[in-house]
C-alpha cells in the first residue's frame, strides 16, 4: 500500500501540520515553506505536488 504524502499550503492550519509531525512522525508531510515555495503561485505549488505525488492540504477554495 502506498503511503499518503502531504503538502501543506501556507493558508492551511499549521497547528494541524505540527500535530501530525508530533503524533505521527512516520507520515510524510511538508509545508510550502519547507520546500521553498512560500508565496509562489498556486499553479507552481500544484505542479510540484503532482510531480512529487503529494496531496495538497489547503483552505484556498480558489486553488481548486
Amino acid at each position: 500500500m502506498t503511503a499518503v504524502r502531504l503538502l501543506f499550503d501556507e493558508d492551511a492550519d499549521q497547528r494541524i501540520l505540527r500535530g501530525i509531525r508530533r503524533v505521527a512522525p512516520r507520515i510524510d508531510v511538508c509545508s510550502v515553506s519547507d520546500i521553498g515555495l512560500a508565496g509562489r503561485p498556486d499553479r507552481e505549488i500544484l505542479a510540484w505536488a503532482a510531480t512529487e505525488g503529494r496531496l495538497l492540504v489547503t483552505r484556498d477554495v480558489h486553488t481548486m
